[in-house]
């Protein structure tokens, strides 16, 4: 179940096709977390919610963003592949 979950999260609307922007927009949030942690863990920087907040938000858009621009270049749904009930 964990894995299918990741399987949808990651890839187009086929279900097969591994999804690079998505993939890229995870790195990218995994990225941002972990620097958060280690500029306020490993060098004593005070923590700013509201600077951090808003970081977290630009980069949650911007990939939100690239994935509706580029929404018409993905494969169909493959009808193999039992989808989800809407």
């Amino acid at each position: 179940m964990l894995a299918r979950f990741f399987t949808d999260l990651f890839t187009t609307a086929d279900g097969v096709s591994w999804d690079v922007g998505r993939v890229l927009w995870a790195l990218a949030v995994c990225w941002f977390l972990g620097l958060s942690t280690y500029a306020v863990v490993g060098n004593a920087q005070p923590f700013d919610p509201i600077s951090w907040g808003t970081g977290l938000a630009a980069v949650l858009a911007a990939g939100g963003a690239a994935l509706w621009a580029k929404k018409d270049t993905e494969p169909p749904p493959d009808p193999t592949i039992p989808q989800i009930e809407r």
